[in-house]
């Protein structure tokens, strides 16, 4: 591995930053650790292996910075925090643990990197990346943003690494040299920590840099190095593998020829339809040979909670779980996907912390497509804006109000949707507790 100046400070105390520590010290590294907050998710485990001079807590001190051969920033932390940015004009190194897990995996070229990005999606496509590729025969293993530190497990003997990356992480990474990059989609996202729209689509986009392969929606406005090869995946025919008609049914095609049945897969809606073939793609891209296997496996998947998860129907009522939509896009891609089969009678559950987002290119779809709009949160108001006619909204204090007062809005039936466009924060300690939560409550509701 391409050595490390010293000595290294990292930056936060969570998951990433415990693994930086651990991982630096076991390759005998010279290390502090600093974080702004008093008492950091893993400062009880930092203590065990750290020594209180090294460990500094309540704030950034800008001379420990100053004198630091590389900062090792975890995702949480912004680069452009002040103290960071007078370290990076003085000459310090400023990396993530993707950029240290990179350089070490420049000596093991028997393991390859895949890539993936993009505002949505990403988290369910590394895991059906992975899933297809283990069911294949195939030795992998997902970490990164999906949740598992990739120096956590980057001595373990495997073929292929699936990295799902954040922009946050990938502004700290520069030597990536994935086998294939994959981005999904850019849509706004996380406007509170970047400048403009432009700033977080060039934080996505430098992956396309670092890797070898690329594979990309069809007919993107990004700017493509030309020396990579690019498979591009949509909804139209030009596309290398597409969604399309036949036998009056949606299918996935692969070179213009009919494959896989979208009737026959396990995850919901024409963007995960998508995210399969995002998954068809990289495959092509990997030289893996679309075998009778691997379509099994495609369409075995059965995606991760809290995606436009399938939680129970009943009296003629489809409840989904798609708390993971914390932003626009997201939400606009569950309706969108849902918008044939329940025009007007579908009830959306939404709101929540808007994180400064425009929410209004959501005001068309809804107005179109919804039979009911029930509100909760801080940002609860900004989406009733929306709704021309009001009688179709309904503001609650919680997700138990929402569930037992959702059957009003559909007195033949039809589908509730959880996907709130806006972060938990404001009400649930994460996305995750507030899908949870719906789930519950809806199961108990026809316990």
């Amino acid at each position: 591995m391409q050595k490390l100046k010293e000595p290294l400070v990292i930056i936060g105390l969570g998951k990433t930053g415990l693994s930086c520590a651990r991982f630096l010290l076991e390759n005998n590294y010279r290390i502090q650790v600093m974080d702004t907050r008093s008492s950091p998710p893993c400062l009880t485990e930092i203590q065990k292996i750290l020594n209180t001079e090294q460990i500094f807590l309540n704030g950034l001190n800008v001379e420990i910075l100053l004198n630091a051969g590389t900062l090792v920033v975890s995702p949480g932390i912004s680069i452009q925090t002040p103290e960071i940015v007078k370290a990076k004009a003085s000459g310090v190194e400023i990396i993530g643990d993707v950029e240290i897990f990179s350089r070490f995996l420049q000596q093991k070229a028997h393991k390859k990197i895949i890539a993936i990005t993009g505002s949505n999606g990403k988290s369910t496509v590394t895991d059906m990346m992975n899933f297809v590729l283990n069911r294949a025969g195939f030795k992998a293993q997902m970490c990164g943003n999906i949740g598992i530190p990739v120096l956590e497990v980057i001595q373990k003997q495997v073929e292929y690494y699936v990295l799902e990356l954040s922009s946050f992480q990938l502004e700290t990474t520069h030597s990536l040299n994935a086998e294939v990059g994959c981005i999904l989609n850019i849509t706004p996202d996380h406007m509170d920590r970047y400048d403009s729209l432009a700033d977080y689509e060039n934080a996505k986009l430098c992956l396309l840099k670092q890797s070898k392969s690329a594979v990309l929606p069809y007919a993107n406005s990004w700017e493509v190095p030309e020396s990579i090869d690019v498979v591009d995946f949509g909804v139209y025919s030009l596309a290398k593998v597409y969604v399309g008609p036949y036998q009056n049914q949606n299918w996935l095609y692969v070179n213009g020829t009919p494959w896989i049945d979208c009737g026959q897969l396990h995850i919901y809606g024409q963007h995960n339809w998508l995210n399969v073939l995002a998954v068809i793609g990289m495959l092509i891209q990997l030289n893996i040979e679309l075998t009778q296997t691997i379509k099994q496996a495609i369409m075995d998947y059965q995606g991760l909670a809290h995606r436009c998860q399938f939680i129970t129907k009943s009296q003629g009522i489809v409840w989904i779980n798609d708390s993971k939509a914390t932003n626009v896009a997201s939400t606009e891609a569950a309706i969108f996907s849902f918008q044939l089969e329940y025009k007007k009678r579908l009830v959306l559950i939404a709101g929540g912390d808007s994180k400064e987002a425009d929410l209004s290119p959501l005001k068309p779809l809804m107005n179109e497509n919804l039979a009911g709009l029930i509100v909760l949160g801080m940002d609860a108001q900004k989406l009733v804006d929306l709704m021309e006619d009001k009688e179709k909204t309904l503001k609650v204090k919680n997700l138990q109000e929402a569930v037992v007062h959702a059957h009003k809005f559909l007195p033949e039936g039809g589908m509730v949707l959880l996907s709130p466009a806006c972060s938990s924060l404001d009400m649930f300690k994460n996305f995750e507790d507030r899908g949870e939560q719906f789930c519950k409550t809806v199961r108990e509701l026809y316990a």
